[in-house]
């Protein structure tokens, strides 16, 4: 009996340690050059979001100015702002993210418009996209909870707080953006419907229609009575393979939509450290209840697809639950966790606190640029825009 009993503790030994989480890798960066431009005194500037236009140079979109603003990374240099007409035939709606294709195409999202517009450089407006009547096939609609068979599209950007854009696949000739469906439950019972439908849509620039629905919400954390209080998802796009994949922000699975298939990447940091709500319940949180989880809680607040090197950086932003003081999440510690195309994770780097704006990364030819343009940075330059260059060491 003694010996059965010794047998015993060692196969549930082996069996927990074989089935440990096993750590990423842990990686370091280094920091190849430091890039400063200077801002002239008549140039106003506060991007919520930035995209390369080529290998020198970026552009920018400031809401707060109505433009876009071209900045040259070669020459350390503005170039030029884009300025949206507030009216007359190039009437331009309140903008609240962008697509820059080429110097002819670029497209334009407007949250409060319901609406695409797609505009040149000069800021013409060449065409116009209305989208506030839109209607699910009736498969999908009923399959989501507490819904009719309407939706809406949503890409945010806002600076320091949502980077949710959508892109333009030139291949297919269509937009690619996050929905949502229209719901008549009340209070957070709301989630339930957001949690129950697709997340991603395709609009077909031909037919001028909604043409695919795509992807699906991890059961195991949103498809519970006490849940996460975020609907909001960004993807990542991979204009070589078509590749569409989605990046939950409280949830350690990325889902494929190629695939139809979840897959695991999780940070080292993680520990499981989100605020959960009832939502079954037709109970109203506080909007300092729902900041405070914004703000504290731990989350994947990032997917970047690097065209350069082939692979995929997921951004981690590390909990904040354990400070005295409830710091703004721009002030938190945040990860970076670099995977292949093939969902083989290669390492995670830590990132100080309160450096860089981890919402603003860009991968190019030489490195990852990332901003350091955050009002929460303890190193911020009003007088200059800035960026550092960087290595991750494999």
């Amino acid at each position: 009996m003694k010996y059965r009993l010794i047998l015993l503790t060692i196969f549930l030994f082996l069996g927990c340690t074989s089935t440990e989480e096993k750590a990423n890798p842990t990686l370091t960066y280094t920091i190849l050059k430091s890039i400063e431009i200077p801002i002239e005194a008549d140039v106003q500037y506060a991007h919520s979001q930035i995209q390369l236009v080529n290998e020198n140079e970026f552009i920018g979109l400031d809401q707060n100015f109505s433009k876009l603003d071209v900045f040259s990374l070669k020459d350390g240099r503005f170039i030029k702002s884009i300025h949206f007409e507030q009216d007359g035939p190039n009437r331009i709606y309140p903008v609240s993210s962008f697509y820059y294709h080429n110097k002819d195409s670029i497209f334009l999202f407007s949250l409060a418009a319901s609406s695409f517009q797609l505009i040149n450089d000069g800021a013409e407006v060449l065409s116009l996209f209305r989208m506030d009547d839109n209607k699910y096939p009736s498969e999908i609609s009923d399959t989501i909870i507490g819904a009719d068979n309407r939706f809406y599209p949503i890409s945010i950007t806002q600076n320091e707080e949502w980077n949710l854009p959508f892109v333009y696949n030139s291949e297919k000739g269509e937009l690619i953006v996050n929905t949502l469906p229209e719901t008549y439950l009340e209070g957070f019972n709301d989630r339930q419907s957001f949690y129950s439908a697709p997340i991603i849509s395709n609009f077909d620039l031909s037919s001028l229609e909604f043409t695919k629905f795509s992807g699906r919400w991890p059961k195991a954390i949103y498809h519970k009575k006490m849940a996460p209080n975020n609907p909001f998802t960004d993807f990542s796009f991979n204009a070589d393979s078509q590749e569409i994949l989605i990046n939950f922000y409280n949830a350690d699975k990325i889902y494929s939509v190629q695939k139809d298939k979840f897959f695991k990447v999780r940070s080292n940091a993680a520990k499981g450290d989100v605020t959960l709500f009832d939502i079954e319940s037709k109970k109203e949180y506080t909007t300092e209840e729902e900041l405070d989880a914004l703000s504290r809680d731990e989350g994947y607040v990032k997917l970047i697809y690097d065209q350069f090197e082939d692979k995929y950086y997921r951004i981690f932003k590390h909990s904040t639950h354990n400070q005295e003081e409830n710091i703004h999440k721009m002030e938190a510690e945040w990860s970076l966790i670099a995977f292949t195309p093939g969902f083989e994770v290669l390492g995670e780097v830590k990132f100080p606190a309160s450096n860089y704006n981890f919402l603003q990364i860009l991968p190019t030819k030489e490195g990852i640029l990332i901003s350091k343009e955050s009002t929460f940075s303890k190193h911020n330059n009003e007088e200059k825009y800035e960026f550092d260059l960087v290595t991750i060491n494999f």
